[in-house]
């Protein structure tokens, strides 16, 4: 599977935003419709917010001055 291509700004919450899609996926309202039986099919989900997540500053930045 290809993942999303973006300008990557901070990797920090990447990991955590592709389990967020994994999940998403798993529990999104038809999930059991679509007969979801491999993590797989739920990748393309899961990059995308990823994808969305390093695209902007991390939690680090955020903390920082304070």
């Amino acid at each position: 599977m290809a993942g999303q291509q973006v300008l990557v700004s901070d990797t920090v919450g990447a990991g955590d935003s592709y389990m967020a899609g994994l999940i998403y996926g798993l529990l999104a309202p038809g999930a059991e419709g679509r007969g979801v039986t491999s993590l797989e099919s739920l990748g393309p989900t899961a990059s995308k917010a990823a994808a969305i997540a390093v695209r902007g500053p991390g939690v680090a930045a955020h903390g920082r001055g304070n």
